[in-house]
């Protein structure tokens, strides 16, 4: 049950997330793809505990941005403790909304593994500082790829052409900002990466 993590400058994100910018580039345009949904086509195979990400992630649903509280759509616990809760129903943030589906996805491997509620032997306290990270509450900006990696969770994607469906992403833009993803697919052309 180990995740990978990517960081990337610019990747393709459904659930909770901002208005959508114009699309960067036309020849995107032609691509039928580009912007949907996976839950409004079939899902790109995952494999492993990725598996379970994405179907978190296709039952995530939609919610709209409220950059505030913990961004999750419901509570999230682990050994009892809550970790995250909601802030307004049906609101979400990028980071809270990918760290409730990693979440959603620990629990189900966790139930069909008939394992006890321990997420590599974690504490509370640990989970706590996953959470911190994947948020980018640390001083040290950092975001679900240093979460993972840190709390020996997951590891790093090292090349773009790793990126596999289900993979957590923090990436950010040429402005600074960042956006908090699960990796679906990429758009090609000529066998090249565009989107």
């Amino acid at each position: 049950m180990r995740a990978r993590a990517l960081i990337l400058p610019v990747v393709l994100a459904w659930g909770c997330a901002p208005e959508p910018e114009p699309l960067p580039d036309e020849r995107l345009r032609a691509d039928e793809s580009y912007g949907v949904p996976a839950s409004g086509r079939a899902p790109f195979a995952a494999t492993g505990f990725n598996a379970f990400i994405m179907d978190a992630a296709k039952a995530f649903g939609p919610g709209s941005y409220l950059w505030q509280g913990d961004g999750v759509t419901r509570t999230v616990s682990y050994q009892g403790t809550t970790i995250a809760k909601p802030y307004a129903a049906g609101k979400c943030m990028c980071v809270g909304a990918t760290f409730q589906v990693y979440m959603t996805a620990f629990e189900a491997w966790d139930a069909q593994h008939g394992k006890t509620g321990s997420l590599r032997g974690l504490s509370v306290a640990q989970v706590k500082q996953l959470k911190s990270i994947w948020y980018v509450a640390t001083s040290a900006l950092e975001g679900s790829q240093a979460a993972l990696v840190k709390l020996g969770l997951g590891s790093a994607v090292a090349s773009l052409d790793q990126a596999q469906p289900g993979d957590p992403v923090q990436l950010w833009r040429n402005n600074g900002s960042g956006h908090s993803v699960i990796f679906d697919s990429w758009v090609k052309s000529g066998g090249k990466i565009t989107g």
